[in-house]
C-alpha cells in the first residue's frame, strides 16, 4: 500500500510539474509578445518624434546658438543664459522599459 501511495504521488507530482512548466511558456510567450508590441510602438514613437523634428527644422524654425555674450567670463554657458525652446516646442524624454512583474 505504501508502494502504491508513493507512485501515486510522483504521477501527480510529475503531472503538476508538467502544467506548471506549460503555465511558464504560456506566460514568457505572453510576455515576449507584449515586448513586441511595445517595441512597435516605441519605434513609431521615435519615428514621429523624427518626422517633427524634421518638420519642424524645415518650416523655418531655428534654434537658439550660443554666441559670444551668451558666455560667461569663462568660456562656459552660465545658467542665466540658457537656451528657451520656441513657443509650442516640447521636449521629450524617452522611456525607460522596465521589466513586468508577474501577478502572484
Amino acid at each position: 500500500l505504501t508502494a502504491w501511495r508513493k507512485e501515486a504521488r510522483r504521477v501527480r507530482n510529475r503531472e503538476s510539474a508538467a502544467e506548471s512548466r506549460r503555465r511558464t511558456r504560456d506566460r514568457i510567450e505572453e510576455l515576449e509578445e507584449k515586448l513586441s508590441s511595445m517595441e512597435q510602438k516605441y519605434s513609431a514613437a521615435l519615428n514621429r518624434i523624427a518626422e517633427l523634428e524634421s518638420s519642424q527644422s524645415s518650416s523655418g524654425i531655428q534654434s537658439h546658438h550660443l554666441s559670444q555674450e551668451h558666455l560667461g567670463a569663462n568660456g562656459t554657458e552660465s545658467n542665466a543664459t540658457k537656451p528657451v525652446p520656441a513657443p509650442g516646442v516640447t521636449t521629450v524624454v524617452s522611456p525607460i522599459i522596465s521589466p513586468v512583474s508577474s501577478p502572484k
